[in-house]
């Protein structure tokens, strides 16, 4: 500043020092001969205290003299340190401003970026579970411009950031679509579900093709376990039927309320604990074109099996005609 002009005098004391030195000397010289015997022990602490009483009264008139000559000192560093503290409060009062604006735009910049964000996600369908854009990073001042819109470079990063969340929506259904289709064509007798795999749908191409892999192996593996016991079981059951069948017995006539392009059915007997039932079941079910019976009554045998009942012994699917349409 300018205005600042600070002019110094270097403080001035003066002491007879020579002199008196040299009488103190003269002085002391009595208490430096002192002998301290059982006779003089008395006066040696007389002696003691009178020096201490010098001593002291050097001591505060030399404080004295210093303290009188820093008075000019002292109310100096108190108006510099006053004119310090204007300087300093002024700054407060600005830094304090700019941090509450800056803190506005930064609001702003969030609103608008998440304004956009949620733009994108509507224009391009994105379902909730794939609306994983971030935007963080961009709430800053920049963000911002001078007219209160949002910036190129976050307007555009926003938006690759929404397309990278469609990209993921659409390879996600495109896998759940083809999980079906992967599952009958590797021979699993029921498709795998979004369940199944779940834990690893989002993953790279490479890792999901692994795990995938993996998972219909163990699939396949345990339903040819279940073909296994299946079998084993219906064994048995014929076994025990063939136990129970008296040795002369003749064949036995068709049913008679079988229809007559379906063979009669044995009914065989219930192993100990369960019961034999006979089941007529007609229901209609509606499947993607171009399915054939055998993978029907595969798929609705594995349900059977799932609910602990018996395969059927026989099982028919026939295509119904088409409905037909009406000319208007």
């Amino acid at each position: 500043m300018e205005q600042l002009n600070i002019t110094s005098q270097p403080a001035e004391l003066s002491l007879n020092y020579e002199t008196l030195s040299a009488a103190l000397d003269e002085q002391l010289a009595h208490y430096r001969a002192m002998v301290v015997t059982p006779d003089t022990l008395q006066d040696a602490k007389k002696s003691a205290t009178e020096l201490n009483r010098f001593a002291a009264d050097i001591d505060k008139r030399r404080k004295d003299a210093v303290r009188e000559v820093s008075k000019p000192i002292k109310t100096f560093e108190d108006q510099m340190k006053a004119l310090h503290a204007q300087c300093k409060d002024a700054r407060q009062t600005i830094t304090d401003q700019v941090a509450r604006f800056e803190d506005k735009v930064r609001a702003q910049a969030d609103q608008l970026l998440f304004d956009a964000r949620a733009d994108l996600w509507d224009k391009h369908e994105i379902a909730d579970e794939f609306r994983r854009a971030e935007y963080a990073d961009w709430v800053i001042l920049s963000a911002v411009t001078g007219t209160g819109r949002l910036a190129k470079a976050p307007r555009e990063d926003i938006q690759a950031r929404v397309l990278e969340d469609k990209a993921t929506q659409e390879r996600v259904e495109w896998r759940l679509i083809e999980l079906e289709r992967d599952s009958y064509r590797a021979g699993l007798d029921a498709p795998l579900t979004r369940a199944y795999v779940e834990s690893f749908l989002f993953a790279d191409g490479d890792t999901y093709a692994r795990e995938l892999q993996r998972l219909i192996d163990a699939e396949l593996q345990r339903q040819q376990q279940a073909a296994v016991r299946r079998e084993q079981k219906a064994a048995r059951q014929r076994a025990i039927t063939q136990d129970n069948e008296p040795a002369q017995a003749a064949d036995p006539a068709p049913q008679a309320d079988a229809p007559p392009d379906k063979p009669a059915v044995e009914m065989p007997a219930a192993p100990e604990g369960r019961e034999v039932w006979r089941v007529t079941v007609v229901f209609p079910i509606s499947c993607k074109a171009g399915i054939d019976a055998d993978r029907i009554k595969k798929a609705v045998t594995t349900r059977l099996t799932n609910a602990d009942i018996d395969t059927p012994a026989y099982m028919e699917a026939v295509r119904e005609a088409a409905p037909e349409v009406e000319n208007a």
